[in-house]
């Protein structure tokens, strides 16, 4: 098959990388991460979602409801792979459940940091992810179905904060 079978008219080509879009601004905190060897390799840890978290967009506002948790796995490679799951209760009332897949480029001594709440430069720590969204076919947000989204993390003492863009 050539590249050309594989362009839709009007898509500038194979070269040309995707956009994106800001969305929104996620701030987050999960549970205490206190074992630094919770997350060595082959380890796997569930961490809830404090009640608190808040998403602000020029198209959603809101907040993360009770329930939500992220999974992370810890890798030989100091790397930790994280599985996210949660739900976004909008300012108008609607729900949104998300997924979200990321990875977090974990050298040892940035674990320890993060375990204690210290600071840490957010140039030398990779957190990056994609999520998908889901809400009803009939609300006003029903557009976010039909999208991928990326992620990139940094964390400010107890709280995660998100960057979130829609891929154009």
């Amino acid at each position: 098959m050539e590249d050309q079978d594989l362009q839709r008219p009007g898509d500038p080509g194979p070269e040309t990388p995707p956009g994106l879009a800001p969305l929104c601004a996620l701030r987050f905190s999960v549970a205490d991460i206190t074992d630094v060897e919770a997350l060595a390799p082959g380890r796997r840890v569930t961490l809830q979602i404090i009640p608190g978290s808040e998403i602000d967009g020029a198209r959603i506002r809101g907040h993360l409801l009770p329930g939500g948790t992220f999974t992370q796995t810890g890798r030989a490679d100091n790397v930790v792979e994280v599985e996210g799951r949660f739900v976004i209760e909008t300012d108008d009332n609607h729900h949104i459940a998300a997924r979200s897949i990321g990875l977090i480029s974990l050298p040892p001594r940035f674990a320890a940091q993060l375990a204690r709440g210290k600071p840490y430069d957010p140039t030398e720590l990779y957190a990056r992810g994609a999520i998908l969204f889901e809400a009803a076919e009939g609300s006003p947000y029903a557009w976010m179905n039909r999208g991928l989204y990326l992620v990139r993390t940094e964390w400010r003492g107890p709280h995660a904060y998100s960057t979130v863009w829609r891929v154009q």
